[in-house]
């Protein structure tokens, strides 16, 4: 996800010095024998967020003000599909191959239904960056200046945040049980009666957030230093939020369980890492560009996106 709905760059700022190896600093890394592969993806547009129902259905989504893409994969490539409207689209989720949602750019929702993708309304105002939902109808959307929507299966409505940052991720493990991420270290979370606010760190953009279960939540980021980015990672273990270790910047996370954790990120380059319950490793890929989402349908199908309409395929 990006960090503000304005930026192109996901928060981060190209590093002088960053090479295409760069991983997680701090003595916690090190280099993985698997592979990532480059897939063509038929676009030079920005690509931010990934969904699938299964290894032969992925959705990834992207553009930028006024130019929106949608791809899909069926198992055994990229296709194009229009995406029913012209804004950027930063968001994707859906409860199965015929409910999928996209949202992003002037509070756009949009609707998949099977056969085509059609604009549902304007959300809320300003942009929505990250939608989820825990079934057809139960769905959370999003945005700048705390702006959160539900979708009840009939029509979207706003619901209080508690919160006036830009919110940027959202993921939750059921219906009782989400989080939302965003700028100033905010963590939201909604209990199924209400969202409550907390900061996990002030200095700290969070931008994506993902898990594998109530007390294995994962909520990734960066923070400005003297010396430019360096990412953030935070894990919920059901009680509290603990830093887990820092890299480059980090735009976005897919979790397959508690020990089987993806982020993905980069500052001049792309980074993709991956955490095994004991550390954090860092494969060999062949991307150049920033890479700002990650999803998978399991441990050995893992999609990553970013800039330039780059798709990487791993492990």
């Amino acid at each position: 996800m990006l960090v503000s709905c304005g930026s192109s760059t996901g928060g981060s700022a190209p590093a002088s010095g960053a090479s295409p190896q760069d991983g997680l600093d701090g003595g916690n890394s090190s280099t993985a024998v698997s592979t990532w592969s480059l897939v063509p993806s038929g676009t030079t547009l920005d690509l931010h967020a990934l969904w699938g129902s299964g290894s032969n259905d992925v959705w990834a989504v992207g553009g930028s003000a006024g130019t929106g893409i949608v791809l899909h994969w069926d198992g055994s490539g990229w296709s194009t599909l229009s995406s029913g409207g012209a804004d950027g689209l930063f968001g994707v989720w859906g409860s199965g191959p015929l409910d999928v949602w996209a949202v992003g750019f002037n509070a756009r929702i949009q609707h998949w239904d099977g056969k085509a993708w059609q604009t549902s309304q304007r959300g809320a105002a300003g942009s929505l960056s990250g939608v989820w939902g825990s079934s057809a109808n139960d769905v959370w959307a999003i945005g700048t200046s705390g702006s959160i929507v539900h979708w009840n299966g009939v029509a979207w409505s706003a619901v209080p945040s508690g919160s006036t940052v830009n919110l940027t991720g959202i993921w939750g493990g059921s219906a009782n049980d989400v989080w939302a991420v965003g700028s100033g270290g905010t963590v939201v979370h909604w209990d199924g009666a209400a969202w409550s606010s907390s900061s996990v760190d002030s200095a700290v953009g969070l931008t994506a957030v993902a898990g594998a279960g109530p007390t294995s939540v994962w909520a990734v980021g960066s923070r400005t230093t003297s010396t430019g980015y360096e990412g953030a990672i935070f894990r919920w273990d059901g009680v509290t939020w603990s830093p887990s270790t820092n890299g480059v910047s980090l735009s976005g996370v897919w979790a397959g369980g508690g020990n089987d954790a993806w982020v993905v990120g980069g500052t001049a380059y792309g980074s993709v890492a991956h955490f095994d319950g004991a550390r954090w490793s860092t494969p060999r890929y062949p991307a150049s560009r920033l890479l700002d989402g990650v999803w998978g349908s399991g441990t050995n199908d893992v999609w990553a996106v970013g800039y330039g309409g780059t798709i990487l395929h791993g492990p």
